[in-house]
């Protein structure tokens, strides 16, 4: 297995039926999924976004990207925020999702990130997980359609 830093173009271009299941398994709403490839590639130009791949002779069977910044209240704080991850779920229970997260702190504090932050769905929990690799729970998102 391959732990790689990848460009979002490749990311999206060969997972585009994962991040399809993705949303399907995770999903509250019925919001449809429509990724913004301009906005990505925008913010991979700046130098804020940041993505891992992994690949199992060379097909992507997990993903994670960040959107790397620092923060609107800690100015001098890099942030890796999660926007997405996922892990073909027969690739699950196997370690490649603790070497997947275990592989983005390290690349990611390589960078000068100073905290990570993961968005973790009620949908598809894996808090305990994140507990036991040293994470805090430290916000609780809500959201609404309106």
């Amino acid at each position: 297995m391959i732990y790689a830093q990848e460009p979002i173009a490749k990311i999206l271009a060969d997972g585009a039926d994962m991040m399809q299941r993705h949303w399907e398994e995770i999903k509250i709403y019925d919001t449809p999924l429509e990724i913004d490839h301009e906005k990505y590639a925008t913010l991979e130009k700046a130098g804020m976004l940041w993505c891992l791949g992994v690949r199992d002779n060379g097909k992507l069977i997990a993903y994670a990207v960040f959107i790397v910044t620092t923060h609107l209240h800690y100015a001098q704080t890099l942030f890796a925020m999660n926007d997405a991850v996922f892990v073909e779920p027969s690739y699950r229970k196997n370690g490649v999702g603790v070497r997947l997260f275990k592989a983005c702190e390290e690349r990611l504090k390589k960078l000068g990130v100073r905290r990570i932050t993961w968005h973790i769905k009620t949908t598809n929990n894996w808090v305990p997980m994140m507990e036991r690799l040293g994470y805090l729970i430290d916000d609780i998102i809500v959201s609404k359609e309106v």
